[in-house]
């Protein structure tokens, strides 16, 4: 937040991304261990394959996308039938992390950023997901749902280096009632807007999961003195000539966002967790992995 940098050069923005892509495969081995940590075990059907392969006709429920008709298929009864892969029938966990500028954030230099924060909840649930044989995937088109290490480097690439926007576009995602959701980002879009998502994606799936990533001095405002505050990959700034007169203020006002946030995941039926960057991930992945578990058995 306390910065005064000019805009960045397009040369600048170029070696950010490499200096990101060369963070990801340190980034791997950490969310390799920290998968390692979480209880293994199988559950379901277990099938080889990448999850594209055609797996059976069903009637079209609401919420199905009209390509997945099979109209030959529907011409021969008084039903409409819709074709599923194999990634629809099983459970698949479909993973989106927020990678807008804002995500770039960090208070401190020992702190990771809420992006590398983001990516590496992400990527240990993946990985603890498909040793128990599960599909994973992105929630989108990006990263199709499957198996192996190619769909865990392109969604570990997806989260760290490519830009995604403050929330996903629901219309697009492809979501079926077999999927398992996990959505994680500051979330600090005005809850309106987080609110239309959820709620496209919870009239698809009622298993769901956000988890909300702050700084811990977004949270709790903890500079003193003259701040000098800069939206990300903005030219809006705000100064501060003594942030303890409204840091009071602030922590109301922040407090009040997160439970609208909360508010909103518990009236669809979605788990809420909040998380700063200063506390231990496994804890996070330790209070996670239960509720996946359980919820990839209902």
């Amino acid at each position: 937040m306390k910065s005064a940098s000019p805009r960045a050069s397009f040369s600048s923005l170029l070696a950010g991304a490499s200096g990101l892509a060369g963070r990801l495969p340190r980034l791997m081995v950490q969310a390799r261990r920290a998968a390692s940590l979480l209880a293994g075990g199988e559950h379901g059907r277990r099938a080889p394959g990448t999850g594209e392969k055609f797996w059976q006709f069903r009637d079209y429920a609401p919420g199905d996308a009209p390509r997945d008709i099979d109209w030959r298929a529907s011409a021969r009864g008084d039903d409409v039938l819709v074709r599923e892969k194999e990634w629809q029938t099983h459970h698949a966990f479909l993973f989106w992390c927020q990678g807008d500028r804002g995500m770039d954030y960090r208070s401190r230099r020992t702190l990771p950023s809420k992006r590398e924060r983001a990516a590496l909840i992400a990527l240990a649930l993946a990985m603890a997901a498909q040793n128990r044989h599960d599909l994973i995937g992105g929630l989108g088109p990006a990263v199709a749902a499957g198996r192996g290490d190619a769909v865990l480097s392109a969604l570990g690439e997806t989260f760290l280096v490519q830009r995604q926007a403050a929330l996903p576009d629901a219309d697009a995602t492809g979501v079926n009632r077999n999927a398992h959701i996990f959505m994680i980002g500051d979330f600090l879009t005005p809850p309106a807007e987080t609110e239309r998502v959820l709620a496209v994606l919870a009239e698809r799936t009622r298993h769901g999961f956000l988890v909300q990533c702050l700084d811990p001095a977004e949270h709790a405002l903890s500079f003193s003195g003259h701040t000098l505050f800069v939206a990300p990959g903005e030219d809006r700034r705000f100064r501060i000539s003594d942030v303890a007169a409204i840091r009071d203020d602030y922590r109301r006002r922040i407090g009040e966002h997160i439970d609208a946030v909360r508010a909103l995941c518990h009236a669809r039926g979605w788990h809420y967790r909040l998380h700063l960057t200063d506390e231990d991930p496994h804890a996070l992945l330790r209070a996670l992995w239960p509720v996946l578990q359980e919820n990839a058995r209902s």
